[in-house]
């Protein structure tokens, strides 16, 4: 299920901040997502961390899940008892249930319950909760979950969160406006190629030094 793709290249980090890009695309039935591995610390440190702690990780065989923001909410959320016991519920009641209703009724309550009991859950002045952004590969769909717990489904089948965003979005859009055989990759090679776009292109003014970045990319594979 997991794959990593070393980089060839290095980026300059600012002080100010770093690069986060969380890119999925739906891939027929499967959903790719992929992560920069970067993390910036408040000293303006950077550093690449494991597999076990990125900001990409699944939650058994039912759900990809990329999390941009604190790598806190991604540590607990991929060690969440919580979470497990949404996955059980959801397999009793497959297939009655649609990957939808599994996202908002089921998932994004365990997440707000995990968040809450660990303290990392915070509310907007109006009342509502604030998390942070989300790309959830689901039963060969992809979901955008916003901060506030909003669920999107994007189109065209690609999305990105994270400051690298907008360069990951343009990448993929670009590949497939050209011809057929020069987008017919397939997602995995497409994710990365939106990566390392957004990795050379979402550079602090402030820099204060280079960062080897690798990518972490995983498939979940069609319906359970």
């Amino acid at each position: 299920m997991q794959k990593t793709i070393s980089l060839r290249t290095s980026r300059t980090i600012g002080r100010d901040g770093g690069l986060t890009c969380i890119v999925g695309m739906v891939d027929g039935p499967n959903v790719v997502i992929g992560a920069d591995r970067a993390i910036t610390c408040e000293d303006g440190h950077v550093f690449n961390v494991s597999h076990d702690t990125s900001k990409l990780f699944s939650i058994g065989d039912l759900f990809l899940i990329g999390a941009a923001g604190d790598i806190r909410i991604g540590n607990l959320l991929s060690t969440a008892i919580l979470l497990s016991t949404a996955i059980v519920e959801i397999e009793n009641n497959l297939p009655t249930k649609d990957a939808l209703y599994n996202v908002v009724q089921v998932l994004i309550p365990s997440i707000q319950d995990c968040l809450e009991a660990n303290g990392t859950l915070m509310r907007y002045d109006d009342g509502q909760y604030q998390g942070t952004d989300m790309l959830v590969g689901h039963m060969g769909r992809l979901f955008w979950i916003s901060k506030n717990f909003s669920v999107f489904e994007p189109e065209k089948g690609y999305a990105a969160i994270g400051s690298g965003r907008a360069y990951a979005i343009g990448a993929l859009e670009l590949q497939r406006r050209l011809p057929y055989e020069a987008y017919s990759y397939g997602a995995y090679y497409r994710v990365g190629k939106a990566l390392a776009v957004a990795s050379a292109l979402a550079v602090a003014s402030a820099c204060c030094g280079t960062v080897s970045e690798e990518q972490h990319i995983l498939t979940l594979k069609g319906n359970p």
